[in-house]
């Protein structure tokens, strides 16, 4: 296999990360300040999470192709918990344009008897996400530690996931998502620095 595919893969997968998460930031503010407002209005913000995750999922496997032999073990187990982060997240999103909203805002929560009611439930299915995603993220930054800048955005995504898993259920911690997305767009500019830096130094070596 053609070295720079991986690289290539990669970069362009991180760029559009970055663009996702901005295109998300944006819509949050705006969400937040009333300028989106309405049901159908508000469905606008679960696209960028949405595509978000097969996006990562690509970026994992460019990484899994990138590092040396001794770190695939590494990149490995972040792919498989990714797949997990993405299958959950797509079924989670497709479960949230497909529910009764105005039946969930007015309280119409039928015969519904378990432990959460549904809007809670799927809260919880989302903080999950966060989770695993930010798992990955741990098994990565051990597979590149030995590039500092990336290793240590990886890490801040994972520090603060506990604060901002508490922000879905207590407000006052709310400010965690917003260092989480600043630390996620950190590390996919690094790791696109990365693959930007590795395609140039195989052109270099081919030429």
């Amino acid at each position: 296999m053609n070295k720079n595919i991986p690289h290539k893969i990669g970069f362009w997968s991180a760029a559009v990360a970055i663009a996702l998460v901005f295109v998300y930031g944006l819509l949050q503010a705006l969400t937040d300040m009333n300028f989106i407002s309405g049901i159908k209005e508000s469905l606008l913000i679960f696209w960028p999470p949405l595509l978000l995750a097969p996006i990562f999922l690509l970026i994992v496997v460019s990484l899994h192709y990138s590092v040396g032999r001794e770190n695939k073990i590494w990149t490995l187990i972040a792919l498989c918990i990714a797949t997990i982060y993405c299958s959950q997240i797509v079924m989670l999103y497709i479960m949230q344009f497909a529910m009764p909203f105005e039946d969930m805002l007015q309280g119409n929560l039928g015969s519904y008897n378990g432990l959460f009611d549904r809007y809670d439930f799927l809260i919880a299915i989302d903080a999950l996400t966060y989770f695993f995603i930010s798992l990955s993220a741990l098994f990565l930054a051990v597979a590149l530690r030995g590039n500092r800048w990336i290793y240590q955005a990886l890490l801040w995504i994972v520090i603060l996931v506990p604060i901002l898993i508490f922000s879905f259920f207590y407000p006052l911690f709310y400010f965690a998502g917003v260092i989480w997305i600043i630390s996620f767009t950190m590390a996919m500019i690094e790791i696109a620095f990365f693959f930007r830096v590795s395609t140039k130094a195989n052109l270099n070596i081919v030429l």
